[in-house]
């Protein structure tokens, strides 16, 4: 997949999840093999969620997230959840990819995201 396909795929997530209320595109850049979003969202509940993406083609051909950071807040801009891969826990498992609970303090071991994962499991935790 091309870096402008997927981000037109998360354009169109975006525009029609029932789950956002509104979108500000802050940034977009994309070339054949690379490319970078960035976007702040509002929740229909009020909640909101910033989120930054690079892309990258891998060897195999496939697009790869290369680096990710989602941060989920509530209404009151308290931190609810972070997801990123910035490489500052090696001690954890399953480094550079992490996620902060809460706090700063609350860092756990995380699995490699994309937004559309994060959306998913923002909408089990709001159900």
């Amino acid at each position: 997949m091309e870096p402008a396909a997927y981000f037109d795929s998360v354009e169109d997530r975006l525009l029609s999840d029932t789950l956002i209320a509104t979108v500000d595109f802050v940034d977009r850049w994309q070339t054949a093999v690379n490319g970078y979003f960035r976007a702040r969202l509002t929740l229909a509940n009020e909640q909101r969620l910033e989120f930054a993406e690079y892309v990258q083609r891998g060897s195999s051909g496939n697009l790869e997230v290369i680096t990710y950071a989602y941060q989920w807040m509530a209404a009151d801009n308290s931190l609810l959840c972070r997801w990123d891969n910035t490489p500052h826990y090696p001690r954890l498992p399953g480094f550079p990819c992490h996620r902060h609970d809460g706090g700063e303090g609350q860092v756990f071991s995380d699995e490699p995201r994309t937004i559309f994962a994060v959306l998913e499991e923002i909408a089990r935790r709001i159900a």
